[in-house]
């Protein structure tokens, strides 16, 4: 391996506990509880089409966070000389610690009606408390902010522009998924809508 640094281990170490965690969790739902939770779709509706932009950006920071630690891949994407400073380091690993903690606290809380994608034939229970009581997509603000802080520890062009990009289909799913639990659960998460933000 060349280049093996804190700098390089340390976004690896977080991206596995962010993808780890979820994983987990995910499969603790589908073996012990016998609810599958995957329900992403791969075909040409506008929620598979989101589904695989997003899987692209994703695909793209994993390729290039594990990349990191055999090739000097750096130059190549656009670095961002000017934010490449051991304290905009450190903070992007706090800030992105921060936001695995808070999306795997909201996956948790989540317990059984925790889904990936729009579960169409069982939505699930209105989860309300923890994290749900002050935003409506915990899951997906404390992934956004783990994105910010991997950008911060990497700041280049490549992915700033990942994130952008993840950002952007997670706007357009939540609204999508917004419709759909508002036609499914009616007025319980309509009133739930009225009292709790978004995002925060």
């Amino acid at each position: 391996m060349t280049g093996v640094t804190l700098h390089t281990l340390l976004p690896v170490g977080l991206m596995v506990a962010m993808g780890g965690g979820m994983i987990w969790r995910s499969e603790w739902l589908r073996r012990t509880q016998g609810v599958n939770p995957y329900r992403l779709v791969s075909d040409d509706s506008p929620m598979g089409e989101i589904g695989r932009w997003y899987k692209m950006a994703g695909l793209i920071t994993t390729l290039y966070v594990i990349g990191r630690l055999f090739l000097p891949l750096d130059g190549l994407v656009g670095w961002i000389h000017a934010a490449s400073v051991p304290g905009v380091f450190w903070a992007g690993t706090i800030i992105a610690a921060g936001g695995i903690a808070f999306a795997l606290t909201a996956q948790a809380t989540m317990s059984t009606s925790w889904r990936i994608g729009i579960p169409t034939d069982e939505p699930g229970a209105l989860v309300d408390r923890g994290p749900y009581a002050i935003s409506r997509n915990p899951f997906f603000l404390g992934t956004a902010v783990y994105q910010i802080g991997l950008t911060l520890m990497m700041p280049s062009w490549l992915m700033l522009a990942t994130s952008l990009l993840m950002a952007a289909c997670v706007n357009i799913q939540v609204r999508m998924e917004e419709a759909f639990l508002e036609a499914h659960i009616g007025e319980a998460y309509k009133a739930y809508k009225a009292k709790v933000r978004r995002w925060i």
